[in-house]
């Protein structure tokens, strides 16, 4: 079963480049995703992805 939800994106941080800014954004469900803003305020996400804790071994 696929569980969905709407994100709710924070900015955690943005940097200037020479071709726009890139846009690094957090949800609460620890997704992040990476977004390029335009000088045309065009918007595209070049990334979303799922960060995991370590796996800490028992022995």
């Amino acid at each position: 079963m696929t569980v969905t939800h709407d994100h709710h994106w924070t900015t955690k941080s943005r940097h200037r480049t020479s071709e726009g800014i890139v846009v690094y954004d957090g949800c609460t469900c620890g997704r992040f995703r990476v977004r390029h803003e335009t000088t045309l305020q065009v918007e595209k996400t070049l990334a979303v992805t799922h960060v995991t804790a370590p796996v800490r071994s028992t022995t």
